[in-house]
């Protein structure tokens, strides 16, 4: 695997205000979970995955929430 558990805890470390977007339709790994101020899941956004992480983050649009099943 990579080193992105190494990246994440180190950058949290610099700045304890830290974002980690993550990008993943299964189950994560998350030893730094303590480390970052938030977390946000954005699954599979397509081609817009930019525009619409920075929109949000920008307070921008609405958020979607889909029932599970």
């Amino acid at each position: 695997m990579g080193k992105q558990n190494e990246l994440i805890a180190a950058v949290a470390q610099a700045n304890p205000r830290t974002v980690v977007v993550l990008n993943a339709g299964a189950p994560v790994s998350m030893p730094w979970v303590k480390q970052v101020a938030a977390i946000v899941q954005a699954n599979y956004p397509g081609m817009e995955n930019g525009n619409a992480v920075a929109a949000r983050a920008a307070g921008q649009g609405q958020p979607v929430r889909q029932a599970a099943g």
